[in-house]
């Protein structure tokens, strides 16, 4: 349909026994590809979110969420812990924290 209004061409009969058009097969792939983006643009949203929260507490001195951070266990709080305690030349930059975390 789309073909037929835009460019007076028909890429994916609706008759049954017809190949499609590859144009119908790649227009479907670029459909999941936007859907893949779609997914990785929330863990992103979501990863900056839960950093930027703990970030923000410790440095707020929020005391329950430092110490929650010391003696948790989880791969977030042990790399930003690390990462506070180690030097200026091998502290990770934020965004490759946050890439740790995808």
């Amino acid at each position: 349909m789309i073909g037929q209004s835009g460019v007076g061409y028909s890429f994916d009969p609706l008759v049954d026994g017809v190949t499609p058009h590859p144009f119908s097969g790649a227009a479907k792939a670029f459909a999941r590809l936007r859907a893949v983006r779609d997914m990785v643009d929330i863990w992103d949203r979501t990863t900056k979110q839960i950093f930027e929260e703990k970030q923000k507490a410790l440095m707020e001195g929020d005391q329950a969420l430092a110490s929650q951070i010391e003696s948790a266990k989880d791969l977030l709080s042990i790399l930003m812990k690390a990462n506070m305690e180690a030097s200026e030349e091998d502290k990770l930059p934020e965004k490759e924290v946050l890439g740790q975390m995808l």
